[in-house]
């Protein structure tokens, strides 16, 4: 029957012994264990439990392990020792190793304890083969002779003088020298010189002096020499003993080449998994936490000796429910590799996606061991991920927001029109009055939010012009202060040397306003609103950090409020049309979405950055331009009165056409109506009368607006255009910039504004 091992293990943890108990059934099959943290139970553990494996803490709050060692040395000298320590430098470990320790091992590198443990056996093994064939040497040489012949150690003996006397078969297999070719030679000549320690030359030279320099349990590493050269790690154990009345040393030698290689191939593999930039996590068979390298630190804020003997639980978010646990447990416990992305939670709070893989680790016999996960962390990727699919949502509620208003519009400005044609005819006192101006009233709250949509889908017809902001800005100072009330108070931070953009004046004054709203009602008690110009150089760097960036030169328009903040899930709707937190009465959810759509019109981009109770920021930025910075001219009011011609209206809705063509007639202009593009090309061509201006609509079946006007300067060079539209499309602009020289009037339009711009395009020369 097999022996049961007993080892002896000296900590006040309960959870570091359990680590250690745990490793000791990778390499141990038959033991028990006994755990003491006092020196008293120390004591009675050597006499009762007598330990043939030591494992001892290197601190305890009323004992350590030096002192349990000196013990251990005195009472049972031949128990193999082994430290553990939560951290140990070097002159530590040095000091433990002289005063006999036969391994160390730091507590975060606790899977290194198996290999350590085996050693340890291995060596007093060894050292006792050495004793029983010392004490079979003073009974008789002869027999010394015999039994190290059959030894698997190299066994060599040393005279007084350090002479090689005798040299067994094992010792000439591993060295290549036969016994007479190194019998008189001193132990060097099959050390390598560099490496012959000190350490020996000093135990020799006590022994000579009083034969006990070669003491029973110093063990030394060194490096053996070949008779070819060849230079290999060795483990020498010496003794003393006595042959016809001399003292001789008696060396057994070890190649522990083997044991090197695994130990430098497992320094490798640790400083790998140290260095690794994924987190590595190693536990037991029960989901306890063995190790955790640096990564796992940084990325969780936990450190190893805070999670070393917990379950990895302690990471869980809540964002997954118990049954996503179960399956991965059933996958594991199968044998089998689980991967998956698990939304964990670090030390301070913070939530972090990880891509994991985790995979069981088996032993020679198919086994499992332990667990071992490997886990990436994709949080910014899985943000940036969240940010573009975002944008792309926010670019095709665009594209439908932009049809839906070209559609619209068209019906509004018949609403209006007929509105107005109706509200010319009736006497103001007429109790229909009062019902059609809440149609009016009805049609251009709405027509409200179609510019709207269309701000926010980048087809909004804009005039961009080279401005600086500061001045802007500061202008609006007064309507603000209207505008957000006596309790809020406003303050301006306008960097100097500001540099100009090219932006349309009117559409500054919709992103101020709309920002300027937004915060007074999150500050209901009042509070501060802060509006901030500066100048900034965005690198790649920076971009990385935003979906949507890009390196360059820009000028950043910051506003802030110190109001109630909003949380991260409605962070992520902001900008989109029609949401809102606000009562139905107070905002349709459109103000942001046209901050948006603003931004995105002008080649710039928009962040946000909130907290709950401590307010918003909304940082804008606007490419710089470095044209020259344009004066705007004062509009001169037309006169009321309007000069008469010829106009060819094309316009392919009936409804929109109709009402048109009986705009202009009532104001004064003789009209040619055709439905389609190929009609107003026939009438320019059989018209005989002089046609003054050519208004047509964007977009017409057959051929664009654009299209028609090109074809109609070749019959009639010089003509004028207006086009008209429910939104803008590239074909008379780039993201609703008209080009230079070209004359627009948005759908839906009044009776006036008609009128004005009709006479305003036919005006000029």
């Amino acid at each position: 029957m097999e022996k049961i091992l007993h080892v002896l293990i000296v900590e006040d943890v309960l959870s570091d012994a359990e680590l250690a108990e745990r490793e000791l059934k990778s390499v141990l099959e038959n033991y028990t264990v006994q755990v003491v943290d006092t020196e008293d139970g120390f004591h009675q553990a050597l006499k009762v439990f007598k330990p043939d494996l030591i494992i001892a803490d290197y601190k305890l709050p009323v004992f350590d392990g030096i002192s349990a060692l000196k013990i251990k040395q005195r009472k049972s000298p031949m128990t193999p020792f082994v430290i553990l320590t939560g951290s140990m430098n070097e002159d530590t470990a040095v000091d433990c190793m002289r005063e006999g320790a036969d391994d160390y091992v730091i507590k975060q590198h606790i899977k290194r304890l198996g290999l350590a443990v085996l050693k340890a056996l291995e060596k007093k093994k060894i050292e006792r083969e050495s004793r029983r064939t010392l004490q079979e040497l003073q009974e008789s040489e002869e027999k010394f002779r015999t039994v190290s012949s059959s030894a698997q150690s190299a066994i060599i003996m040393m005279d007084y003088n350090g002479k090689i006397s005798l040299w067994n078969p094992a010792a000439e297999k591993m060295f290549g020298y036969t016994e007479d070719e190194v019998t008189g030679k001193e132990l060097h000549s099959i050390i390598a010189p560099d490496r012959y320690h000190s350490a020996f030359k000093n135990g020799f030279s006590v022994f000579q002096k009083t034969g006990k320099g070669a003491a029973v349990g110093k063990t030394l590493e060194l490096t053996g020499l070949k008779k070819d050269g060849t230079e290999f790690p060795v483990e020498l154990s010496m003794s003393a003993t006595k042959v016809r009345d001399k003292w001789n040393a008696i060396g057994i030698i070890s190649d522990i080449t083997r044991r090197k290689h695994a130990e430098e191939e497992q320094k490798r593999l640790i400083s790998a998994v140290d260095q690794a930039a994924d987190s590595v996590v190693i536990t037991d068979t029960e989901g306890i936490i063995l190790y955790v390298n640096p990564a796992f630190e940084k990325l969780t804020g936990y450190t190893q000796e805070e999670v070393i003997g917990r379950n990895p639980r302690v990471l869980q978010s809540g964002r997954q429910n118990k049954v996503f646990y179960r399956e991965m447990w059933n996958t594991l416990t199968r044998g089998e590799t689980w991967r998956g992305e698990i939304i964990n939670k670090g030390k301070d709070g913070t939530l972090f996606t990880e891509e994991a893989t985790i995979s069981p680790v088996l032993d020679d016999h198919g086994k499992t061991i332990n667990y071992i996960g490997v886990k990436h962390d994709v949080t910014k990727q899985r943000f940036l991920e969240q940010k573009l699919r975002q944008a792309q949502k926010m670019e095709a509620v665009g594209r439908l927001a932009g049809g839906v208003a070209h559609d619209f519009n068209n019906m509004l400005s018949v609403i209006l029109g007929y509105t107005e044609l109706i509200m010319d005819k009736i006497d103001l006192h007429d109790p229909v009055m009062k019902d059609l101006r809440e149609i009016q009233k009805a049609a251009q709250r709405s027509t409200d939010v179609t510019r709207q949509l269309l701000a926010f889908s980048r087809k909004q017809v804009i005039k961009p012009e080279v401005v600086n902001l500061n001045p802007l800005i500061s202008e609006m100072g007064k309507m603000l202060g209207r505008l957000l009330g006596e309790d809020v108070d406003l303050f301006f931070i306008l960097a100097k040397d500001l540099w100009t953009i090219k932006a349309d004046q009117g559409q500054i004054n919709q992103i101020v306003v709309n920002l300027g709203i937004n915060a007074r009602d999150a500050m209901k008690d009042g509070g501060k609103l802060t509006i901030e110009t500066v100048n900034i150089t965005l690198d790649e760097a920076d971009c990385q950090e935003h979906a949507g960036f890009v390196p360059g030169c820009f000028v950043m328009l910051v506003v802030s409020d110190n109001g109630i903040g909003i949380d991260k899930e409605t962070l992520t709707h902001v900008f989109e049309p029609f949401f809102t937190t606000k009562d139905k009465e107070k905002g349709t959810g459109l103000g942001l979405a046209t901050v948006y759509g603003i931004i995105k019109q002008n080649n710039g981009f928009i962040n946000v950055y909130s907290e709950l109770k401590h307010g918003t920021t909304f940082k804008l930025y606007f490419p710089r331009c470095d044209e020259k910075e344009e004066k705007t001219e004062i509009a001169v009011e037309p006169p009321k009165t309007f000069e008469s011609g010829t106009i060819l209206l094309a316009e392919d809705d009936d409804m929109v056409r109709n009402l048109t063509c009986r705009i202009l007639r009532m104001i004064g202009y003789t009209v040619l109506v055709a439905e389609t593009s190929n009609d107003a090309l026939v009438l320019c061509e059989k018209s005989e009368t002089d046609i003054d201006l050519l208004l047509t609509d964007v977009v017409m079946p057959g051929m664009s607006g654009h299209e028609l006007k090109e074809a109609i300067e070749n019959i009639r060079p010089g003509m004028k255009t207006l086009f008209m539209s429910g939104y803008t499309a590239n074909i008379i602009s780039h993201h609703g910039m008209l080009e230079k020289g070209i004359n627009f009037i948005q759908k839906p339009f009044t009776i006036n504004e008609l009128a004005k711009k009709v006479h305003e395009v036919i005006g000029t020369s």
